[in-house]
């Protein structure tokens, strides 16, 4: 009999591999699937994957022209990955901020200046879109000490299968807790890419402020700290 999983919301002691902010990252990487796809020409910018698709099937048709269009979201993924590890280096020692709120706080600026820009410019929209996601993805690897992606589902789907699998041959509870901690967040972000899609047909290009103000409330998270009792005043 499988007994009912127990799933830690909060890791005081580091709030950015925490179950609830995994949760908060699912929920903004699903939004922004749905309002790119609905709101901004039917592209999704959070993942790669299809574009780099798109881009060869493309260029095998002799289409340069709209070749063009799918190298620039792969350019500004690979740009955001780059920024994120120079802020992870140039930050990751500071004492009361850490480096993913700094991440956290920048994606969600980016977000909130992509509300202002109008549809003829979501080429560069969806451009900025695939940025943000690809500083959030770089950042955030882990939960609660599982690898873990907040705009790949594959991963956590993956996990969530792997962990059942693994439970059922020794019957270890810690097991069955972290499949559903995975499953949760496929849930998540499934169900966020509709509620992203309803809200972009009623507030189009506003909508994207809900995974900006999500994204906010997630950097404000990181401040519970569980504090070093051990370390000097």
């Amino acid at each position: 009999m499988i007994k009912l999983p127990k799933i830690k919301l909060m890791d005081f002691t580091d709030p950015s591999e925490s179950f609830l902010l995994a949760v908060i990252l699912a929920a903004a990487g699903g939004f922004l699937d749905g309002y790119t796809y609905i709101g901004r020409g039917n592209v999704f910018a959070n993942t790669q994957t299809g574009n780099l698709i798109l881009l060869g099937v493309n260029m095998a048709r002799g289409r340069l022209a709209a070749s063009i269009s799918y190298i620039v979201p792969v350019t500004a993924f690979l740009l955001g990955t780059y920024i994120t590890e120079k802020i992870r280096i140039r930050y990751g020692g500071l004492k009361h901020l850490g480096w993913r709120q700094i991440v956290v706080a920048l994606e969600a600026l980016v977000l909130i200046l992509i509300s202002f820009m109008p549809h003829y410019s979501d080429n560069v929209a969806n451009a900025m879109v695939s940025f943000a996601c690809a500083m959030q993805f770089d950042a955030f690897r882990t939960m609660n000490g599982v690898p873990f992606s907040s705009t790949l589902s594959m991963t956590n789907m993956r996990g969530a299968i792997e962990y059942m699998t693994n439970y059922r041959e020794d019957c270890d509870t810690e097991k069955i807790s972290r499949s559903f901690e995975y499953l949760i967040t496929v849930l998540v972000f499934t169900l966020s890419v509709f509620i992203g899609s309803r809200l972009t047909y009623r507030y189009d290009d506003s909508a994207v402020l809900f995974p900006a103000s999500m994204l906010l409330f997630g950097a404000l998270l990181m401040f519970f700290k569980k504090r070093d009792k051990t370390a000097p005043a």
